[in-house]
Parts: C-alpha cells; structure tokens; sequence
C-alpha cells in the first residue's frame, strides 16, 4: 500500500519548544506538518517578559510566521494581553494576521 493511502498527520507543538527557537526553526525546515503555538513563550501576561520583543521578532522569523499559531496558556495567561503583545510586536501586519489568526485557520481547517 502506498504512503499516499494515508492522511498526513499534522503536528502543532506546544510553547516553541520552552524557548529553543533554533530547535523549531530546524523542525520546521525538516517537516512541513509541524507547527507551533507561541503561549507561554511569548505572552503579555508576564511583566516583564520573559522574552524582549526584539528578540520574539527574531525567533518568529527564525522558525517562520507561516508556521506559529497564537496561544494564550489560558487560564495561567490572559488571552488578551497576550494577543495585545502580538499586535505590539515590530512585525508586519500580514505576518501578525498569519499568527493571530490565519495559521489556525489554515492548519485546523476551520
């Protein structure tokens, strides 16, 4: 039987990795059905964060925003302030619409 026969599993790894941005990045590269969601990570909930803006940018870009999936870790984060750091952040507005909102659409099939 062929591997065609057979759906393709898609996985969406929790917290990037506890911050091992370099790890997703190469998984990323290597998979192209896994994904990612940034809670914890990186969340506006924390003051201050854990991780500066400048260098969430850099780790967004590194992994790719096409595979990052907004991710609140609600009810230990507050959805709102997190999603409000993402809107924050010195992204484009297509790479913050493809995290907040565009990827979950894309990769749950909603």
């Amino acid at each position: 039987m062929s591997n065609s026969a057979f759906p393709r599993l898609t996985v969406v790894m929790a917290h990037l990795a506890l911050g091992d941005f370099a790890a997703c990045a190469d998984l990323a590269r290597a998979h192209s059905n896994v994904f990612f969601d940034c809670c914890w990570t990186i969340n506006g909930t924390d003051k201050p964060p854990a991780i500066s803006d400048a260098d969430a940018v850099v780790a967004f870009r590194q992994i790719g925003c096409d595979r990052i999936m907004f991710g609140s870790d609600y009810p230990w984060h507050d959805p709102l302030l997190d999603s409000a750091r993402i809107q924050r952040l010195p992204l484009t507005d297509a790479e913050k619409r493809a995290v907040l909102h565009e990827n979950a659409i894309r990769v749950l099939g909603l």
